[in-house]
């Protein structure tokens, strides 16, 4: 072949063009795999000295790394976890929830995912964790291994429990009490009210009385006396216990109540306004008058 030739020349040129561009790829393939290597390197060693627990996963669930807080969390070693996968400690009622983002994750619909979850510890017992996983992918556009970062909030979920159940008695006992519960905002504004006071009020829904006042149902007597107890409560925080109270409806009817009334605190401890409880003593105040003219005659 003559390689003075236009077509020898041309061909020399795009075998060394070939062969310049191979190297190039080869070199940037190495370069991009020294890199992923360099972070992976990093991130076990972000993993290892980290507070939270941390894991990398691989696309099937098995653990690929665990840290020292992970294990901590969930009571198994190291060697332990590295045999299984995620699924075999993962609660049965959360498999699913979790198994369905990492399908979002591997089909690339999403790129993150968080989620409550519970893990069963290597001694039987349930752990609530937080859970944060994102998804390594590897230069030939491949599922690496997922990140995942777990924190243990098994005392926030046991505190939420208490205070739901703390929630549903309190309820009780104001639903079931014959006694009038009542709550009033700084204005002595009615903010929630029992079903006993409703009731007294002649009303089949306690929330007709909710932004009403004292003064909206008694006499102009009972309602201002009512209304300056209950300012003075909040401005120095001092209960008003067992005041017998006369109530002059202002549909004519006239009763007595026994009220308890103390201050209402958010949580930072300012008083937001006013509790209180009142019992019917009607029938015992006609019955003590009634003594009383008894003994006159």
């Amino acid at each position: 072949m003559d390689m003075d030739s236009p077509w020898a020349i041309e061909s020399h040129f795009m075998s060394v063009c070939a062969l310049w561009v191979g190297a190039l790829l080869i070199s940037q393939h190495k370069r991009t795999v020294e890199k992923m290597r360099l972070s992976e390197e990093r991130l076990r060693a972000s993993m290892l000295n980290s507070g939270i627990g941390m894991t990398m996963v691989a696309p099937d669930g098995q653990w690929l790394e665990v840290n020292p807080a992970f294990c901590a969390i969930v009571g198994y070693t190291q060697e332990e976890l590295l045999a299984t996968n995620f699924q075999s400690i993962t609660h049965p009622d959360d498999l699913g929830a979790d198994l369905d983002y990492v399908r979002q994750m591997l089909s690339r619909q999403i790129e993150t995912y968080q989620m409550e979850k519970r893990y069963i510890h290597k001694d039987g017992h349930t752990i609530w964790i937080q859970l944060n996983v994102s998804l390594i992918w590897g230069a030939e556009g491949k599922p690496r291994h997922f990140v995942s970062q777990v924190q243990d909030i098994t005392e926030r979920k046991q505190a939420e429990a208490a205070l739901v159940t703390e929630q549903r008695l309190l309820n009780s006992l104001i639903t079931a009490t014959p006694d009038q519960i009542y709550f009033k905002d700084r204005e002595s504004r009615f903010i929630r009210i029992n079903e006993a006071l409703s009731r007294r009020h002649g009303l089949s829904d306690p929330r007709v009385l909710l932004g009403k006042t004292d003064f909206d149902f008694f006499g102009e007597q009972h309602a201002r006396q009512a209304y300056e107890d209950e300012q003075r409560i909040m401005a120095t925080g001092q209960p008003m216990i067992d005041k017998e109270e006369k109530e002059d409806w202002k549909d004519g009817r006239v009763a007595w109540v026994s009220s308890t009334k103390m201050p209402m605190r958010d949580s930072t401890g300012k008083i937001v306004g006013i509790m209180g409880i009142s019992r019917d003593i009607t029938e015992r105040k006609q019955a003590e008058a009634a003594l009383v003219t008894e003994q006159r005659l």
